[in-house]
């Protein structure tokens, strides 16, 4: 289904950009997805629904910067999960079981649910405009080590930096939010 959605793009330009794409995003949207739904066999399934969901924003995406376009990913690739849970949730309530069917397998659904996925979904997005206001350099360190999870060293070679410095970035970074979160707290309690 993928190969013909890609057939679909207009040019084969488009179509090396949404492969770029889907290659350098896709573990990514895998995290963002296996996070909400728990480790089952529908994450994969999850996962192409996603980038089928990006191939129609394809020329949209060509213009954003790489910070955006990766939150963009994750945003979908979440909200691909939480309708998928609740659509589950729904057939599941209205499914019916016969007298010799065993429900225990049924019973449990391991993972959290709707609700504490939406309070999850806006902390992350709290988090996100938080880390808009960080300098540019604040912000890509912070984002290459917490959401891409990389290293010091390989943070350090990607912004031409030294690893030292790299600390130094994420320190001011972690401070910087930590003072924007005090202070957001300290409003909205007045």
């Amino acid at each position: 289904m993928f190969l013909l959605a890609l057939e679909g793009l207009e040019s084969e330009s488009d179509r090396d950009f949404f492969i770029a794409l889907y290659q350098s995003h896709y573990h990514i949207a895998h995290r963002s997805i296996r996070a909400i739904v728990g480790a089952t066999a529908d994450v994969d399934d999850l996962c192409q629904e996603c980038f089928l969901r990006l191939i129609k924003k394809n020329s949209f995406l060509r213009t954003v910067g790489c910070n955006i376009l990766t939150g963009y990913v994750v945003i979908t690739a979440r909200n691909v999960a939480l309708n998928h849970l609740k659509h589950s949730q729904v057939q599941d309530k209205h499914m019916f079981y016969g007298l010799e069917d065993d429900l225990a397998a049924t019973l449990h659904r391991p993972g959290p649910d709707a609700a504490e996925l939406m309070a999850q979904q806006e902390r992350a997005e709290e988090m996100i405009a938080i880390m808009m206001r960080l300098s540019p350099a604040q912000r890509d360190a912070f984002y290459m080590k917490y959401v891409l999870e990389l290293s010091h060293d390989q943070i350090a070679q990607n912004l031409n930096l030294s690893p030292d410095s790299v600390r130094v970035y994420l320190h001011r970074a972690r401070h910087r939010m930590r003072n924007i979160l005090r202070e957001e707290r300290e409003e909205s309690e007045q």
